[in-house]
């Protein structure tokens, strides 16, 4: 159990550092001003963080250990967006502490959205 928890924190964690060095390093600022330049869904791509990091989680989550169902596509799916969701929270807490902001839970209640 322990081992799970510990391979999918560093899966998040990975996510998340592939990401910002994909769409954030200077590193790469070369490429991507190429790519942008050339536009279409590839200059989007790159371009976005949130797109970047599904398809990060795409090519972790495969390797992941089962997760709810035996359905290998929809197990799939499911990691898939589960560790996109959790990297993109890291990254929300990292950048927030980089900063020194305060972390802040907001939570809508069913009633007040209505």
């Amino acid at each position: 159990m322990i081992e799970s928890i510990l391979i999918w924190l560093a899966a998040i964690a990975y996510i998340e550092a592939l990401v910002q060095i994909l769409v954030e390093s200077e590193l790469l600022l070369p490429i991507r001003d190429a790519i942008g330049r050339r536009g279409g869904m590839l200059a989007t791509f790159v371009g976005c963080g949130y797109c970047v990091s599904v398809w990060a989680a795409l090519t972790v989550s495969w390797a992941l250990p089962g997760f709810i169902t035996s359905i290998w596509g929809l197990d799939l799916l499911i990691k898939t967006l589960v560790l996109h969701r959790l990297s993109n929270v890291f990254h929300s807490i990292i950048i927030r502490r980089m900063n020194r902001e305060p972390l802040e839970v907001v939570i809508h209640h069913a009633e007040e959205q209505e």
